[in-house]
């Protein structure tokens, strides 16, 4: 996603964020356990899936020692042009640490376009009329009620806060559907 002219890449977190406390924070900048993201690779294959960090072990010894802390670890997937999903295998995540560096990374060696950044979002959608009018933050306030969700305004951004942090209106996609009705995707950035 391009903002401003940097490259973004875009993760939303799917799993809790570490504790205070967890040794995570000594080698992992994440945050948390499980992130979400979708791309292109360089074979034009729209990708989709987690990221997480594990330890890699030898398992030809007896004690199964720690070979490599913090590896990344990848549960990607596409689905093929007659709906199929399948398991996506590019790349070797091994090599990578599961840090926002590694991810990134990782992600730069096999997709189709190069990113600079990451940035943290959430996102939801709706269906509405084609060409219908709605405003960002209503349906924000919206869909935070919908789901119990604590919201409030501060300096002029309605700012939602989720499990994982507070987010405030990045921007939304339209796409257009079959039916005379179109689907709008609604970004929020963590701030």
């Amino acid at each position: 996603m391009k903002i401003n002219g940097t490259n973004y890449l875009t993760l939303e977190k799917r799993g809790c964020n570490f504790w205070k406390d967890a040794p995570e924070r000594e080698y992992s900048n994440v945050g948390n356990y499980r992130v979400f993201t979708e791309f292109t690779d360089k074979n034009g294959v729209e990708v989709c899936g987690d990221f997480g960090g594990y330890d890699v072990r030898d398992y030809t010894k007896k004690s199964k020692p720690v070979t490599r802390k913090n590896a990344l670890h990848r549960d990607l997937q596409y689905t093929n042009s007659e709906g199929m999903t399948y398991c996506y295998n590019g790349g070797n995540a091994e090599n990578y640490s599961y840090t926002l560096e590694g991810i990134l990374e990782f992600v730069n060696s096999i997709a189709a376009e190069t990113y600079e950044k990451i940035k943290f979002i959430h996102t939801f959608e709706f269906v509405q009329e084609s060409g219908g009018n709605f405003t960002p933050a209503h349906k924000m306030v919206e869909w935070a009620k919908a789901h119990r969700l604590e919201w409030f305004n501060e300096y002029g951004n309605t700012i939602i806060k989720l499990y994982s942090g507070n987010y405030k209106y990045l921007c939304y996609k339209i796409e257009q559907m079959k039916n005379g009705k179109e689907k709008v995707k609604i970004y929020m950035e963590e701030i």
